[in-house]
């Protein structure tokens, strides 16, 4: 908790242990289905455990966390005398995540600013990292989810996968979004993942994040 104010997390945002305990963030975790197999982020399975076992899977698909798990972190709390809670998470463009946590929301005993960062992975940390400055600062919950919005507006995600024709089947590629050959350039969108080009070496891949992010 930062002052009277607890925050609410999920695991897409990869943040540190040591940011996790400093301010007492509750992490709610996605779930991962690998090959029929189901498994709780950061809790069942590492990220390394992940990527070593996505290397051979043959299907995968994430899950937003049950809504139960927000009612409980917010119950939670407000038990431990929270005045209001920050809720900062994946957006929503790629997962329910933001859904599970509003209408949960609905049912908490002390106010709770729900936020869509629009991003995922370290983007969406560095925006729960914002909140976190302007709580530690004094600001309320809607001056810290104002500085979260603010963030996510400047900054992004590009990256490379090697199993995109699992992220199309998955429903993660933007609508009309193929699968193209060579090493694909994704950007995370409003609209979900797009494909912004295809290279044919990591090096070339990198050239091409690296002018997708100054565009």
């Amino acid at each position: 908790m930062i002052g009277k104010t607890a925050v609410v997390v999920d695991s897409a945002g990869y943040l540190p242990q040591s940011i996790v305990e400093k301010y007492g963030l509750l992490v709610a975790p996605l779930s991962v289905e690998l090959d029929g197999e189901q498994y709780l982020e950061g809790v069942d399975i590492t990220t390394e455990d992940f990527y070593e076992q996505l290397a051979s899977a043959k299907s995968v698909s994430t899950s937003q966390p049950a809504i139960g798990r927000f009612i409980e972190f917010y119950r939670q709390a407000a038990e431990s005398g929270a005045a209001e809670i920050l809720s900062v998470h994946i957006g929503s463009s790629i997962s329910g995540t933001v859904q599970s946590a509003r209408l949960a929301s609905e049912s908490s005993s002390v106010a709770v600013t729900v936020v869509d960062t629009g991003q995922a992975s370290f983007a969406e940390g560095l925006c729960v990292l914002e909140g976190i400055e302007a709580l530690a600062e004094g600001k309320s919950s809607a001056e810290a989810a104002s500085r979260v919005e603010a963030a996510s507006k400047v900054v992004g995600n590009t990256f490379v996968v090697k199993a995109l024709d699992l992220a199309k089947r998955g429903g993660r590629l933007a609508s009309g979004e193929d699968a193209p050959a060579g090493i694909p350039v994704l950007a995370l969108t409003l609209d979900g993942m797009k494909v912004m080009g295809t290279a044919t070496t990591l090096e070339e891949a990198t050239h091409l994040m690296t002018k997708n992010r100054e565009n």
